[in-house]
């Protein structure tokens, strides 16, 4: 939002503020300010000239030689490449050694062989517009050798500032005032509105047919205007100081209310439209176009302003060329209406369109503010290019517009919050100088009824922060805290969650934080098995959905790395995952871990492995461990979309699963054009916060016992389910077990697999005889022939 000092200085007095002074203040206020521009510094080398003879360049189609009159006696050439110039006209021109705006210092040149002694400028080049289709034309009244300064009272400073989303109200002159004034307890001169009264009785039908998105809508007819007159040099002035380029008189005004009264407005050829206005979703196959002069194929969730027969505008956004004001037009229809700020928003996304009108749409415009811009317009049209004027055509549903607020302040909090000591009356006096109004007070509560365009207060808290706004953070002073600190009990039976993550960064995994938005593909790549939710309105495609699981992610940030020939990773996330149940969204926490790549860094003490299955199980078992449950760890095949079907486990904790962990499939890194093995886990957090108490138990005074049995099983059998089944037979006997060997081939028999298993006995009774370890093994023996059809080998 550009703002013109000058044109401020219409609403409120302040000539007591120096441009530094009302910079901070707004900056301070809220209203970041962004450039300070003084027009007058930027633009003092610049004059006005006349053009007094233009000729082809004799080396360049597009290029013209000028003669221009600067106001002495003494003509320059001047070589120009502007489709307009033209002789007779008045112009801004830059002599030698005169700067630009941009910094930029005009030389004597030569331009195709021709010498050029100046430059003649367009309203880009002096920052007086974001972009020109030329040079800038002055009117007829403008004198040779005149400051350009002077001439287009440009003694003006123009204060640039940011204006958060919240803020809508803040994008006009007047709103700015409005804080500005209650800032410096300054009063707030409004506006001279004068009332157009009807001289035709011609009126226009207006239906809305969604109310819920265009709660308000005010028409007006304006018969036999001179649209040919141009306007004013100083509406124009104000126009372009605010970055605007003026275009036609009718668009010029309508642009102007805006940026006075922050309503958007748009003129239609009353001519071009068919019997009423119809305010409604656009139908399929439609077409529009537009202002722009590109056409859009409208979708039937857009908002349209329409005719008996054909859309005329896209809702709040841009109007359709067809329908536009032109030179010849002599009848209008002005438009004021209170559209819905999301219905905006979905457009402008949709389309990619943005516009000054469709900006102010999307924050939210005041509901009571359409009627307001409707007079100022109709004045302005009055004034300048004439016209008769029929009567207002207001169509509201007022139920269904922003309702008026009522918010309770308890004055005590303002102290608590704030730290400082305000009295009551100091309170009162600045919530009214924001226009909001005291309706009622007791002893320490206000009940304060806020203005219609201040949509941003909606809770006390909101009222305590306008009072610091007001007040100044600057006058609050700056208190050490001295909060009351709880000590944080850690129990005994709980692990910290840093805990953890101090481990797994002692196994060489690094963190990552990612967003809980991933690619609804690349979901379903990994796990077709839960459908994911998706989201009403996603940052982008590629976090369309809410994730059912963290392992996507890291595959997307491995392949990031990878790319970058960073293939060696070991990398972990804590976060939640997203699931639909029937009653509600459950949210459960995991860990999750991936490692790719060697093993080891590449040295010359460790040979070059990559990582397998067993790796990424250990480092499960080493963290499982923190625990020191006493309920057995084990590992059961599972099967899994996303996973190889024989390099993946599901991880359970006595009976109960906690997670899985496993290869990825072959298919998906091909799809995601990997070419290393990956490995994840991903487990309950709750798993590995939860830990047992240490129990006393003594040690065995007597000789432990060792025994090895090699059994032949299938190759389908899981060596931890007959290790499981070990533990229950034996019993406490049963110290130790481990596999010490693996071994198979083709005299074993076809699918066959020999399992050594070595078996610490120990009793912390008595030393063991041969008898009971021998009755033990026949027992396991027998057992695992039975379950597993397992046979000894000898």
């Amino acid at each position: 939002m550009r703002i013109s000092i000058k044109w401020l200085q219409e609403f409120i007095d302040l000539k007591a503020l120096s441009i530094e002074q009302i910079s901070e203040q707004l900056t301070m206020l809220g209203l970041e300010v962004e450039a300070v521009e003084n027009l007058q510094a930027s633009l003092k080398d610049i004059v006005v000239a006349k053009v007094v003879d233009v000729k082809p360049h004799p080396n360049a189609d597009r290029l013209r030689i000028c003669q221009v009159d600067r106001g002495d006696s003494q003509l320059l050439q001047v070589v120009c490449g502007a489709a307009n110039v033209k002789a007779g006209i008045n112009v801004a021109f830059a002599p030698v050694g005169a700067r630009l705006p941009n910094s930029l210092k005009i030389k004597k040149s030569k331009i195709r062989g021709e010498v050029s002694l100046g430059m003649i400028c367009s309203e880009a080049e002096l920052h007086l517009a974001d972009d020109a289709d030329g040079i800038m034309i002055l009117a007829d009244d403008a004198v040779a050798g005149m400051a350009f300064t002077e001439y287009l009272k440009l003694d003006d400073v123009i204060i640039e500032v940011a204006v958060t989303p919240n803020r809508g109200d803040c994008l006009s002159m007047l709103g700015i005032a409005r804080e500005l004034a209650a800032a410096n307890r300054l009063k707030l001169n409004p506006i001279a509105l004068k009332t157009v009264a009807a001289t035709v009785d011609n009126k226009i039908t207006i239906e809305l047919q969604d109310p819920k998105l265009c709660s308000q809508y005010v028409g007006r007819i304006v018969k036999n205007v001179n649209t040919q007159v141009a306007s004013p040099t100083w509406l124009q002035q104000r126009l372009e100081k605010a970055g605007i380029r003026p275009i036609s008189v009718i668009v010029d005004i309508t642009n102007y209310v805006m940026l006075e009264l922050g309503q958007p407005m748009h003129a239609f050829d009353l001519d071009q439209i068919e019997d009423k206005i119809h305010v409604r979703m656009a139908n399929a196959g439609e077409a529009l176009k537009l202002l722009n002069d590109t056409t859009i194929n409208l979708n039937e969730e857009m908002l349209v302003i329409a005719d008996a027969k054909k859309p005329l505008a896209l809702a709040g956004v841009m109007g359709g060329l067809d329908s536009s004001v032109t030179d010849n037009t002599k009848n209008i229809l002005l438009e004021s209406a209170f559209f819905n700020p999301q219905q905006i928003s979905k457009t402008l996304r949709y389309y990619g369109i943005h516009t000054d009108s469709s900006y102010r749409f999307e924050r939210g415009v005041d509901p009571a503010l359409q009627l307001q811009a409707m007079e100022r317009a109709s004045q302005l049209i009055k004034e300048i290019a004439g016209g008769e004027f029929a009567p207002v055509c207001s169509f509201s549903h007022n139920d269904l517009l922003p309702q008026a607020r009522k918010i309770c302040l308890d004055i005590t909090r303002v102290k608590k919050i704030l730290g400082i000591e305000l009295d009551s009356d100091r309170i009162k006096s600045i919530l009214t100088s924001l226009n909001l109004t005291i309706e009622t007070q007791t002893a320490s509560i206000l009940q304060v009824s806020v203005p219609s365009y201040r949509f941003d207060l909606k809770k006390g808290i909101d009222l305590i922060e306008e009072i610091a706004r007001i007040h100044g953070y600057q006058n609050i002073p700056i208190h050490q805290p001295l909060p009351t600190l709880p000590l944080q009990w850690q129990k005994e039976t709980e692990i910290a969650e840093a805990t953890l993550i101090t481990q797994l960064k002692a196994l060489g995994y690094s963190e990552v934080i990612s967003y809980s938005f991933i690619d609804a593909k690349l979901q379903e790549l990994y796990d077709e098995k839960f459908q994911p939710l998706k989201l009403l309105n996603p940052i982008s495609q590629e976090m369309s959905v809410m994730r059912t699981s963290l392992v996507p992610m890291l595959l997307q940030i491995y392949q990031y790395n990878d790319n970058r020939q960073q293939s060696r990773s070991r990398l972990f996330e804590i976060g939640r995952t997203f699931l639909q149940t029937d009653a509600e969204i459950k949210q459960d926490k995991y860990l999750t871990g991936l490692i790719a790549g060697p093993l080891y860094p590449e040295q010359w003490g460790v040979s070059k492995r990559q990582v397998d299955f067993f790796d990424i199980k250990g480092d499960i078992e080493t963290l499982l461990q923190l625990g020191k449950t006493n309920k057995r760890i084990s590992f059961k095949p599972l099967q899994h979309s996303g996973l190889h079907p024989e390099q993946s486990a599901e991880i359970y904790m006595g009976k109960q699963s906690i997670g899985y962990c496993g290869k990825i499939h072959p298919k998906l890194t091909e799809q995601l054009d990997i070419s290393d093995a990956i490995y994840v886990f991903e487990i309950q957090l709750k798993s590995f916060l939860s830990k047992e108490m240490p129990k006393y138990k003594p040690i065995s005074k007597y000789p432990s016992i060792r025994r090895d049995i090699a059994l032949v099983v299938d190759n389908t059998v899981a060596a931890g389910e007959i290790i499981s089944q070990l533990h229950d037979l034996i019993g406490k006997v049963l110290v130790d077990v481990f596999i010490f060997d693996l071994f198979s081939n083709k005299k074993l028999g076809e699918n066959k697999k020999s399992i050594g298993i070595g078996l610490i006995l120990q009793d912390i009774s008595h030393t063991l005889i041969d008898d009971e370890v021998n009755s033990i093994l026949s027992k396991v023996v027998t057992h695992l022939k039975q379950e597993f059809k397992a046979d000894l080998r000898e």
